[in-house]
């Protein structure tokens, strides 16, 4: 998977400043397309589902109390969760991208290997 790929996807869904993107690569052992389906689901709002190209989009509150946003594209090639994040908030977007992505990383944990 070209690392792009999933950038590309929010700029064109969300028109995100590229420069505020943040990649990561999970490991995972066990995780099925719908059960990332039910996390999502459970964390935010979904965008767009691509089942043939084992793709999500959505939407997840971040932040202090969860409000901000940050908009998160999913690819799950095989044994590896492609992860891209951003947020629109400026000063405070990084720290509401790991926040989303920490969030997620808790409710994905048990399919998630150690590094």
């Amino acid at each position: 998977m070209k690392d792009d790929e999933l950038d590309q996807v929010l700029i064109d869904t969300f028109n995100v400043n590229p420069k505020q993107t943040r990649r990561h690569v999970f490991r995972v052992r066990g995780l099925e397309f719908l059960k990332l389906r039910d996390v999502l689901l459970k964390m935010g709002h979904i965008v767009t589902e691509n089942f043939d190209a084992q793709e999500y989009v959505a939407t997840i509150g971040a932040g202090f109390l969860n409000s901000n946003t940050a908009y998160i594209a999913f690819k799950l090639e095989g044994n590896e969760l492609y992860v891209s994040v951003s947020a629109k908030e400026g000063l405070i977007s990084q720290h509401t991208c790991e926040g989303a992505v920490n969030e997620l990383k808790n409710n994905l944990k048990e399919f998630i290997e150690e590094e």
